[in-house]
């Protein structure tokens, strides 16, 4: 055996070892008394960032959009989902669908519906730390929305980007 396939079987491996730690559907879309709550008292909260710009970045922003429908159909409401995105290539001059965004080749709209709560200069570490900090002050630009969560919240954050083991990009610089 190569190399390769003997990290893909490890990484199998891993993978199955612990599957089973992990319930079957993850509490941040169980079925719930009240929209946003998580079934004993907790608000939901997605915070989705796309960490780059630029048409040549597209999936980082396609994912984020794809994320957002996801959120959405299970259950999120818009108030609890807080998105970065650059906002560049749904109408960038490369797109040969303008005002359309898709994640895979024969995939639907992922860009339609989706709040942008910070986008262009507004994708920043200082907003992101600041919005999932729950702290409204220390944003500039953007709707202002943070998540203010409490003690019994979940909160799932998305990150796309570039990265590498022990470095995380964001916006073509190192973080």
């Amino acid at each position: 055996m190569g190399r390769y396939q003997l990290r893909s079987i490890n990484s199998l491996l891993a993978v199955l070892l612990i599957l089973p730690l992990f319930p079957r559907r993850s509490a941040l879309f169980r079925p719930t008394a009240a929209a946003g709550e998580d079934g004993s008292g907790g608000t939901r909260w997605a915070v989705l960032i796309a960490g780059s710009s630029g048409y040549e970045n597209y999936r980082h922003q396609a994912d984020i959009c794809h994320a957002y429908q996801i959120m959405k159909k299970g259950g999120l409401k818009d108030e609890n989902i807080i998105v970065f995105m650059y906002d560049d290539i749904a109408y960038n001059e490369e797109n040969p669908t303008p005002g359309v965004i898709i994640n895979h080749p024969l995939g639907g709209d992922v860009y339609a519906g989706v709040p942008k709560d910070y986008t262009g200069e507004n994708v920043n570490v200082n907003n992101v730390l600041a919005v999932i900090l729950g702290n409204k002050n220390a944003t500039s630009g953007g709707s202002g929305k943070v998540v203010a969560s409490g003690p019994d919240d979940l909160i799932f954050i998305f990150y796309s980007d570039h990265g590498a083991p022990g470095v995380l990009y964001h916006l073509h610089r190192v973080v």
